[in-house]
């Protein structure tokens, strides 16, 4: 497992990185780009924890760092990320954008970003940590909007005693979003831990859900590819054969009128 250390140029600035890179034996051939809650950065422990699990797993990872408040800035800069990532990374064929807490909002801006664009494809699904669903204190404001634009499968990883996203209140709003999973971590807060359990093993056990919920979405996908080739070749193959009747009615058609 190799770990490196990038800088991405962004306009006059540039981003932190950290790329996990999987031995080549391992290589599951699709990664996770990940990033950080709204006070953290990609060295949050969390997420070193969850990128080296995912990596020895044979999963490259990208986690980056993009501090700030603004919702719309730190989405642009996670667009550019992933398009820097998939023009220098070129192995790997997909991936899934991924953060925590305000981390997951970008996540999920980014999926609603690139609907109809070239990184359409390449973008297979996303990974929410502890979604935000409302401040702490205020539950009457919901940051659900987004969740209905998905067109993407989304997983969803969150602690029953999440101060920001109230179980009840969130699997309502779940059922108004499609192909969703979500994992909940029985007594976690809102930074997924638990009295009285390791990080290190919670951590283990939501890098496991993630790296099985990813591999069935890419096999989900590669059927999708391989159906929808399938009925382009046997368009294709209906189109020639339309052709070649075409062109045999007009050969009769000028052979009768040669006989007349």
């Amino acid at each position: 497992m190799d770990n490196r250390l990038i800088t991405i140029p962004y306009k006059e600035k540039s981003v932190e990185a950290c790329v996990n890179i999987p031995d080549v034996t391992k290589n599951t051939g699709y990664g996770v780009i990940l990033t950080h809650g709204a006070g953290g950065d990609m060295h949050f422990l969390q997420l070193t924890l969850l990128a080296e699990f995912l990596s020895s797993r044979g999963v490259m990872v990208v986690r980056f760092t993009c501090k700030g408040l603004n919702l719309a800035y730190r989405v642009k800069v996670y667009l550019h990320v992933v398009e820097y990532v998939i023009a220098h990374y070129k192995d790997t064929n997909r991936y899934f954008v991924a953060g925590r807490s305000m981390g997951a909002r970008a996540a999920i801006g980014v999926a609603n970003n690139v609907k109809g664009t070239t990184l359409d494809r390449t973008v297979a699904g996303v990974i929410a940590l502890s979604y935000p669903l409302h401040t702490q204190g205020n539950k009457s404001a919901l940051r659900d909007g987004p969740l209905y634009e998905l067109n993407k499968p989304v997983c969803f990883i969150g602690g029953t005693e999440d101060e920001m996203c109230e179980q009840s209140l969130f699997e309502n709003v779940l059922r108004n979003v499609d192909r969703y999973e979500v994992k909940w971590i029985q007594g976690a807060n809102h930074a997924l831990k638990v009295k009285g359990s390791n990080e290190e093993d919670v951590i283990a056990d939501v890098g496991n859900f993630i790296f099985d919920w990813c591999n069935i979405k890419c096999s989900d996908n590669d059927d999708i590819a391989n159906s929808e080739n399938g009925k382009e070749t046997k368009q294709i193959a209906k189109n020639s054969k339309r052709k070649s009747e075409g062109k045999n009615e007009i050969s009769r058609k000028r052979t009768k009128t040669k006989h007349k």
